[in-house]
């Protein structure tokens, strides 16, 4: 989920269609415009159980990924 975009691609309980963990992503997290808390609510809403969040600006939650594959 970008944290700048102001609508999700996911609709709600997007994830149920699938047997294994979902985790959500969160992108752009070092913009100004980012909305962290909003992003997060929609990783729920379509079913995400654990929330990463993320900058390849700032090189940061890409070990935490890493470590989820």
């Amino acid at each position: 989920q970008d944290a700048t975009a102001v609508n999700s691609i996911f609709p709600p309980k997007f994830a149920s269609m699938f047997t294994k963990r979902v985790i959500g992503i969160i992108t752009k997290t070092d913009l100004s415009a980012a909305n962290l808390v909003r992003a997060q609510k929609f990783l729920k809403w379509a079913g995400a159980t654990d929330i990463i969040q993320t900058s390849a600006i700032e090189n940061m939650g890409i070990q935490t990924i890493q470590s989820y594959l």
